[in-house]
């Protein structure tokens, strides 16, 4: 008989939700060290808009998008605007409720010194007058815009008859085809089919997910009239201008350190085909000041997403294609039992209380006052904005194409020898000459030597400084293998023992 293993009930289980006010106190206990960052990033430059497919964001070659937490390496796998999942995380003073969230899923390495499966980064979504790092999310509205401003209401109607019914449209065509009539004042919007009107009747509930929209002609749609909006722009070559990428979550500008964030681990639980329960543990960063976007970019976005805006689902590769558990109750001697229909097949997790007056949220909390580190964002950025030298958004954008293909030293447990040459920041840079080369080099000059070439032909001699630095060189080199194959094999052993 397989034994179970679930969750251990003294610890946070599935997603956390805070209850009562976060005040200075609160925060106060769970402040870590004012210039520690949560975790460090290295993510890929793009010249390729991110898809929304759905309720996901498809980005290219995602997994190149690397988040480092505590010596673990996590790699990008999955991008969701769902439902708000962690609900109550408003800092002091902050007084708005998110309306969504967006979510990153990365994918931790299968080291098996690494305890978490996944991280998770976490971002509430908030209706503004002043967008806030909205940026990436914007670019994704990539159809036609409705020219007019409109207002969909969801679960309602309007009373009465209609002039002009289309089948087979989306809520968007809807939409574009009351505002490109003149005579269309109002729409109703159900089972793929769109029904126009030339009046504005009376509107009511309905028990189901009707729409129904209103429009005004005689206003431009707000997300087109927006100076700073940055939607998807085709220049004439077909390059696509004003691309975002993922670090304008995180930043808006090289001052930018209003990305705080809390981080907590939790545990779920998953179900294989014999109904086996085991549990996968995660570690989660919620960015309270989050997304801030206005009212008509919302709207545009609910629109090309159908207003079907499902619940966070934990990605099939994170659960190892099996159910996760929904739902749990407590049998004898408080041991944590599941039945069978308690199961989800699409990673539907549930969610726990814990009251932010509570010492578990002192003691399972940590508060970050600093964004997490980018390798274009500087190690002397401090809390107070002092100091700061981190690139530019146009520095960053010319060192994307070095980065791309680069790595820091750090990321090495020991940097390749064939890749001998660290430029600012830290990155070693591909395609310089390797320690074989250099051997080679030198075995040339010894085969050219022994073959009596002249000193007095330029083009065939080798100079006694030559000799000296290829000489100084392969040593250099040969020395500093040595050092970093003993050094190798002492942190091997410490972390054997």
């Amino acid at each position: 008989m397989v034994k179970e293993m679930a969750c251990p009930s003294d610890t946070n289980n599935g997603f956390v939700q805070i209850t009562d006010v976060i005040t200075q106190s609160n925060l106060n206990g769970i402040i870590g060290s004012k210039d520690r960052r949560p975790f460090t990033m290295s993510l890929k430059p793009t010249s390729t808009i991110p898809k929304l497919i759905g309720n996901k964001i498809v980005e290219d070659n995602a997994t190149e998008n690397t988040f480092t937490l505590q010596g673990n390496r996590f790699s990008l796998l999955d991008i969701q605007i769902c439902q708000v999942l962690h609900n109550g995380y408003l800092l002091p003073g902050q007084t708005e409720k998110p309306v969504y969230e967006l979510i990153l899923t990365c994918k931790g390495s299968s080291l098996p010194d690494n305890p978490f499966a996944a991280m998770l980064l976490c971002f509430p979504i908030y209706r503004a007058n002043t967008p806030s790092h909205g940026e990436y999310l914007t670019q994704l509205i990539t159809q036609s815009l409705p020219s007019c401003k409109f207002e969909n209401k969801i679960g309602f109607e309007y009373a009465g008859n209609d002039y002009k019914v289309f089948k087979d449209q989306s809520i968007a065509e809807c939409v574009s085809s009351c505002c490109t009539d003149p005579n269309c004042k109002t729409y109703n919007y159900k089972n793929s089919t769109c029904f126009l009107k030339n009046s504005i009747p009376e509107i009511k509930r309905t028990a189901n997910e009707t729409i129904a929209g209103k429009v005004d002609h005689s206003t431009f749609n707000p997300v087109i009239a927006s100076s700073s909006c940055s939607l998807n722009t085709s220049s004439e070559d077909g390059t696509t201008t004003n691309i975002h990428h993922l670090e304008s979550l995180f930043y808006s500008s090289k001052e930018d350190i209003s990305q705080t964030s809390f981080s907590y681990k939790t545990c779920f639980e998953i179900a294989n085909a014999e109904d086996v329960v085991s549990n996968k543990n995660l570690v989660v960063f919620v960015f309270p000041r989050g997304i801030r976007l206005t009212d008509a970019t919302i709207e545009q976005l609910l629109l090309q997403l159908n207003y079907k805006i499902p619940s966070y689902q934990i990605p099939s590769l994170i659960r190892d294609n099996q159910n996760t558990m929904l739902t749990y109750q407590f049998g004898s001697l408080g041991r944590k039992t599941f039945r069978k229909q308690d199961q989800s097949k699409n990673g539907s997790v549930y969610t726990m209380q814990l009251s932010s007056c509570s010492s578990e949220f002192t003691n399972r909390f940590e508060y970050f006052l600093l964004p997490p580190k980018s390798p274009f964002v500087s190690n002397d950025l401090s809390v107070s904005g002092e100091n700061n030298s981190a690139l530019t958004s146009t520095s960053a954008s010319a060192s994307a194409s070095a980065a791309s293909s680069s790595y820091k030293t750090n990321q090495y447990k020991c940097v390749p020898l064939n890749q001998l040459t660290d430029i600012s920041n830290g990155y070693v840079i591909k395609g310089n000459k390797s320690l074989e080369t250099i051997l080679k080099e030198q075995e040339q000059l010894k085969k050219e030597q022994q073959e009596g070439y002249s000193r007095n032909n330029p083009k065939q001699s080798i100079t006694t400084d030559q000799i000296e630095t290829f000489v100084a060189l392969t040593a250099g080199v040969t020395i500093g293998a040595f050092v970093v194959v003993g050094l190798g094999g002492w942190i091997s052993k410490i972390f054997n023992k």
